[in-house]
């Protein structure tokens, strides 16, 4: 039975881990990564990797050192895989495997409770079927992915080992992918309290540390870095009547919600105190009467840690259920065949989970990728500032030179290469930081400016002019 069990969850295991690397690969190859937000990590990486203080071309803070708009220093952990290639699919490669080693340790964890394989097998799975999961292996590169594999790996040293030393330094870790992880880890943390009462007094301290270090962080070090506010503040509401109705203010709102606790089967619910950890990371984006970004969907990478918790509280639902009820071994398969149910019927009905596309035979017809990207990879010069559009941008960020959004006085900046793409009817999304209007006035500039010289590429709608030596 145990070889049985061990075939089919590296079956499962694999299953995922294939589906979220062919997913995400074919938004590279298809030329839809974007320098808002890939290019923009991709190039903090690639710096760091060569041993560089990372600077990134912000549209709001302008040319900024990177932890003058996200606090993240672990992002210095990724770095060692451009030591090992260059080419930026490593990246998303690393997403995938990150998010399938978090359902890894979910897995884990829930066989450390004591609960049955398949209950535990169910969670990781309805944990990787989540579209707040997925979603940011087709919106580009995000840190959250590796953030929740570390989250839980705490979380499992927290509950199951005796070894303090890394499990704080895992926590380090942790909210030194982003500072608002700081809040998040505080969510958390109220839940160990109550369940890990032996190790209360360094979760308390824990508790401390996050809430100062959030504080100081957002307060003092990023606005001193990059000499702006921190963007990212929200506005919140003045009483608690206020703060009880934008969590359900509007129609979006309640589908968030709905979304998110129909994904496991509304068993949070069954959670007692560990429901508030998913409450209150919802509660980040409901509360606030407005934020830099007003994203209230499953969509794109901000539902990652609202996975993770939301998870937690579904198996601590489960312990709950083989804590109290008798014949818990019937109680428990039925709860799990119907998490199981749900968690797939939303996937595939009600969230749109990516992974869908993976049955689809068109998604594999278009797979070989757009031509315009395979020429970037072979014509264009590995070093030089680069001028281009958002979508194309993104496939210059494995170098150390600066990147430009296009703008119609480019002399000002002196970009070695200037990209654009003026295909009928392209997503406006390509354009994101300019316009095409911009890159129409460049085509009319360039094609008259002696210090430029345009190279072929097999799409006649691809423009990229080399600076003359």
């Amino acid at each position: 039975m145990n070889k049985l069990q061990n075939l089919l969850t590296t079956g499962i295991f694999l299953f995922f881990l294939i589906g979220f690397t062919l997913v995400t690969l074919n938004r590279y190859n298809a030329g839809q990564l974007f320098y808002y937000d890939f290019g923009i990590f991709a190039h903090i990486i690639f710096q760091l990797s060569r041993f560089q203080i990372p600077y990134i071309n912000h549209l709001v803070l302008g040319n900024v050192m990177f932890l003058g708009d996200h606090f993240n220093p672990s992002l210095a952990l990724i770095a060692p895989l451009f030591w090992i290639t260059t080419d930026l699919r490593i990246l998303l490669i690393e997403q995938a495997v990150a998010t399938v080693a978090a359902g890894v340790m979910i897995y884990l964890i829930a066989k450390k409770f004591a609960l049955p394989y398949l209950t535990s097998i169910t969670l990781a799975i309805a944990y990787l079927m989540f579209a707040g999961v997925q979603n940011p292996l087709v919106t580009d590169w995000h840190p959250e992915s590796t953030a929740a594999f570390v989250l839980l790996l705490f979380i499992y040293l927290v509950l199951f080992s005796n070894k303090k030393l890394i499990t704080i330094l895992t926590f380090l870790i942790f909210i030194g992918f982003k500072e608002s992880n700081a809040i998040s880890a505080l969510f958390v943390l109220g839940w160990l309290f109550f369940i890990k009462k032996e190790q209360r007094t360094q979760i308390l301290c824990l508790s401390v540390f996050s809430l100062i270090y959030f504080v100081i962080i957002t307060r003092f070090v990023i606005p001193a870095i990059a000499n702006h506010p921190y963007l990212y503040t929200p506005g919140m509401p003045d009483n608690p009547v206020q703060l009880f109705q934008n969590f359900i203010n509007s129609g979006a709102k309640i589908k968030l919600i709905t979304d998110s606790f129909i994904s496991f089967g509304f068993l949070p619910v069954l959670s007692g105190v560990a429901l508030i950890m998913p409450l209150a990371e919802l509660g980040i984006r409901l509360a606030p009467n407005g934020t830099v970004f007003n994203n209230i969907s499953l969509g794109q990478h901000y539902n990652v840690l609202l996975g993770v918790l939301l998870v937690l509280a579904t198996t601590q639902a489960f312990v709950n259920l083989q804590k109290h009820i008798p014949n818990k071994i019937v109680i428990l398969h039925i709860f799990t065949a119907f998490l199981l149910l749900t968690s797939l019927y939303s996937a595939r009905k009600i969230t749109g989970s990516p992974i869908n596309v993976v049955i689809n035979p068109a998604f594999y017809k278009s797979f070989s990728g757009d031509i315009t990207i395979r020429d970037l990879q072979q014509k264009l010069p590995k070093q030089g500032t680069v001028m281009a559009q958002n979508n194309l941008l993104a496939y210059t960020s494995n170098r150390t030179d600066k990147l430009y959004f296009l703008e119609t006085a480019y002399r000002a900046k002196n970009p070695d290469i200037i990209l654009f793409n003026l295909t009928p009817d392209a997503s406006i999304n390509n354009y994101y930081g300019a316009s095409k209007q911009v890159a129409e006035e460049l085509k009319n500039s360039l094609a008259q400016d002696q210090n430029y010289q345009r190279i072929n590429f097999q799409d006649q709608n691809t423009y990229v002019y080399l600076k003359k030596k």
